[in-house]
């Protein structure tokens, strides 16, 4: 594949560019590590923990390297750590890339290089990349181990090139993304996305639609040199009305794995998991914000979350944000109040229930976590913890969980 010779040419222009640029470094690391539990099958415990480091290299005003790596465990307590595959502990590269910036007429031109999942709709990245604005996405989706907010809203890992154009003085973005990766096991995949991005005072704006499209080498059994004889359509939508200063309202949506069949059909053998959503309501004042919060959200996704175990729930969220400290900085403590359905997505829900399942007999599972977030030593320290409830309607259980992590710029 091309994977080897876009990787060796990235490394010839890091490698020629430090002759001529003033190359100055960053980076950022974070995780969390705590401790959990529950009652369900008697008393089980487990250290659970979350790292992520990104680094970043600015070759002057022309080029820019990032890396970016997670590392996980659900559970040091068993000694094994990543020795066991069984047990979900990983280390993950997130994103390799490298950028050429070029500057005209009040515009500029960001040619991308990448491996990994690169700017997706829903985690920000490319809004803040674009125009440094403040992150826009729901706290409830915070990752354990970056600790910010947001969620790829369909899946674009691969090996790719990428091509922005920013308007400059008109806060508005277009890009085109061709990568890499692999529908099934023997099958790789091109995919071609179009994305476009825009932020004003009342609406920000951050959506891309595009298809996949397997490259086959066998028809009927024979070789051929290429076939495509089906597309997979997918997507993905984030809007912010109003803004951080006002009451608002942000929704996101995203799809993937959309069939289209030759004859120009869509087929609707999707997962779960192919569909994701999330709307908030947010309320402000200056001491006190309000977040009403519903989430349908990939399982994987969920999983690598801070403060929501489930896919499919809703949550109400109290946030004091401005709580003055000795040092002349501001602290935040806040509280949410969640409700999941562990067994259910949207979908699956509504169709039962109209099927005539029985709303008292589902299994709902209920938390209240309270957080602080303080500044400590240059980063933020934020310290959670978590009283829950599963399967409240019918028999009862109880589970806690109580994390630490820390995030910091260097």
């Amino acid at each position: 594949m091309k994977r080897s010779k876009i990787l060796t040419m990235i490394a010839a222009l890091l490698l020629s560019g430090t002759a001529f640029a003033q190359v100055n470094f960053s980076a950022v690391v974070a995780g969390t590590v705590g401790v959990s539990g529950n009652w369900e099958k008697g008393f089980e415990f487990g250290i659970p923990l979350s790292a992520n480091a990104k680094a970043q290299i600015n070759f002057g005003n022309w080029g820019v390297f990032r890396g970016d790596l997670n590392i996980a465990s659900p559970n040091l307590a068993n000694m094994q750590v990543f020795k066991n595959s069984e047990l979900n502990s990983y280390v993950k590269v997130n994103e390799i890339s490298f950028v050429l910036n070029k500057g005209a007429n009040d515009v500029m031109n960001y040619f991308g290089f990448y491996l990994g999942t690169y700017e997706a709709v829903g985690c920000d990245a490319f809004l803040q990349r674009q125009f440094g604005i403040a992150p826009i996405s729901s706290s409830l989706t915070k990752s354990s181990s970056t600790l910010s907010s947001g969620y790829s809203l369909y899946d674009n890992y691969g090996l790719g090139f990428s091509y922005v154009l920013n308007f400059g003085k008109t806060p508005a973005a277009f890009g085109v993304n061709l990568y890499f990766d692999m529908a099934d096991a023997q099958t790789v995949a091109m995919n071609l996305d179009l994305r476009t991005a825009f932020t004003f005072a009342a609406i920000t704006m951050d959506a891309a639609v595009g298809i996949g499209a397997p490259l086959q080498t066998k028809y009927n059994n024979q070789d051929v040199i290429l076939l495509i004889d089906t597309l997979y359509l997918h997507g993905g939508i984030s809007v912010l009305l109003g803004n951080k200063y006002t009451h608002s309202l942000l929704l996101q949506g995203g799809v993937q794995n959309i069939k289209i069949t030759p004859n120009g059909t869509f087929a609707s053998n999707f997962s779960a998991d192919d569909l994701s959503a999330l709307a908030e309501v947010r309320i402000y004042s200056k001491p006190v914000k309000f977040r009403i919060t519903a989430f349908n959200l990939p399982k994987e996704t969920a999983k690598e979350t801070l403060y929501i175990d489930d896919a499919f729930g809703a949550g109400f969220t109290v946030i004091f944000d401005s709580i003055p400290l000795k040092n002349e900085t501001d602290m935040t403590f806040g509280v949410h109040l969640t409700g999941s359905f562990p067994e259910k997505t949207l979908v699956s829900l509504l169709t039962g229930l109209a099927g005539g399942e029985n709303f008292a007999q589902q299994k709902i599972n209920a938390a209240v976590t309270p957080y602080v977030i303080i500044p400590l030593f240059g980063g933020n320290l934020e310290i959670m913890g978590q009283i829950g409830l599963a399967n409240i309607l019918n028999q009862p259980t109880g589970n806690f969980k109580a994390k630490v992590g820390f995030k910091r710029e260097f």
